[in-house]
């Protein structure tokens, strides 16, 4: 027992150490951009420290120094820079270091239905959903299906469009597109174009309808607005055959409701509020498949036998003349 602790003790130490050096491995690594905020600390002359930020002309400004080029350094770069030049001054000075304060020069914007809207800084940007987690998480009336990416601006301006269920459901992290620096990561509401793979709130709706598919559902919404959310009745379907199929407990208890009770009498039972996870089935007319079937193949057969009857008798009628 006490080897496998020792054990354990070792592999969490391994581990701990790599990811520090990893970590310290991508502050060295880091290259300072414009717009990032600098602390410059002067170890023997603490009257010199200084933050500042790294103008559009790439330059700081420090006292002493004056002017000097930070953008497309290393934190590690400049500080030797900074320590030669300070040195020319004073000659006790031996040791200048620069720390990045806010690496706004790797932003993201997070806009839409998201839970804390904004601009979010990164030493190194990480992948699409951690973003989405880093600004709170997607609402409830996020759509995750098509997620978009902004990049650029004016005539290069870009739309990457990101299904996120896919990526949710199926957990692989290299689906998703690399962010880079000014990107911004739009999330939909839900539409009656679909709804996120995991919401909760949501009724199926299928049948005789013109848009069949999966709704978002507010806390009020009734047999109506479901229905018309999905595009209102189809020509073919019977309002007073619309089946409503909840789940009570461990089975499925279908209701049959006549919609035309609440359509020309006003029957408020007849237009019941509908519960998240709710199934409405609308239900075809009994005589439209004969009807369709008559239109599509009975009724240019019918055409056909007419014209020709006719035909018959124009024919039958000059013979008699002549």
């Amino acid at each position: 027992m006490k080897r496998l602790s020792i054990g354990l003790i070792l592999a969490f130490s391994l581990f701990a150490a790599h990811a520090a050096l990893a970590q310290e491995s991508a502050v060295r690594a880091y290259t300072i951009g414009v717009g990032d905020r600098l602390r410059v600390s002067v170890w023997q002359e603490p009257t010199l420290d200084r933050s500042v930020e790294v103008g559009v002309d790439s330059l700081i400004v420090l006292p002493l120094v004056g002017p000097i080029k930070a953008a497309g350094y290393s934190p590690a770069q400049l500080s030797r820079t900074l320590t030669e030049k300070y040195s020319l001054y004073k000659r006790d000075i031996s040791q200048v270091e620069v720390v990045v304060a806010e690496y706004n020069s790797r932003e993201i914007y997070v806009i839409g239905e998201i839970s804390n809207r904004g601009r979010y800084t990164f030493q190194v940007i990480p992948d699409l959903w951690t973003v989405i987690m880093q600004a709170g998480g997607p609402t409830q009336a996020a759509y995750l299906g098509e997620v978009r990416i902004l990049r650029g601006t004016g005539s290069e301006e870009k739309s990457i469009r990101v299904n996120l269920n896919d990526f949710l459901l199926g957990g692989d992290a290299s689906y998703l597109p690399r962010l880079q620096p000014g990107d911004t990561v739009y999330i939909p509401a839900s539409t009656n174009r679909g709804v996120d793979a995991f919401a909760t709130s949501v009724v199926y709706v299928y049948g005789e309808v013109r848009s069949p598919g999966l709704y978002l559902i507010g806390q009020e919404e009734d047999l109506v607005g479901a229905i018309l959310t999905a595009g209102g009745l189809s020509l073919n379907a019977d309002p007073k055959r619309i089946r409503i199929i909840r789940k009570e407990g461990e089975r499925r208890v279908v209701n049959e409701v006549n919609l035309k009770d609440y359509l020309e009498k006003g029957e408020i039972y007849a237009n019941p509020l509908l519960r998240p996870g709710d199934t409405i089935e609308v239900v075809e007319r009994r005589s439209s498949g004969v009807r369709r079937f008559f239109s599509e193949l009975i009724q240019p057969s019918f055409s056909t036998i007419t014209q020709t009857l006719s035909l018959i008798l124009i024919i039958d009628r000059i013979s008699d003349t002549n």
